[in-house]
């Protein structure tokens, strides 16, 4: 049986910090690659990417907040 820990006993405010900057990096490529793409395809699935990106960025800044490990 698998047992869950919470995130904020695997992860100290500086590793998310570091997880977020990662994540903005990714969205700042995935946004370029999208507009240099000349295929429909894989525009798509940039897109499909950078939402993810996006709402990664946007749960893990909810959850700083939430700790008061972000202000």
């Amino acid at each position: 049986m698998r047992k869950w820990i919470a995130i904020e006993q695997c992860l100290c405010p500086n590793d998310i910090l570091d997880l977020l900057t990662t994540i903005k990096n990714s969205i700042n490529k995935y946004t370029v690659a999208i507009t240099e793409a000349e295929n429909l395809h894989i525009r798509r699935a940039l897109h499909d990417q950078l939402d993810t990106a996006v709402y990664l960025h946007d749960e893990l800044s909810d959850f700083l907040l939430e700790k008061g490990w972000l202000w």
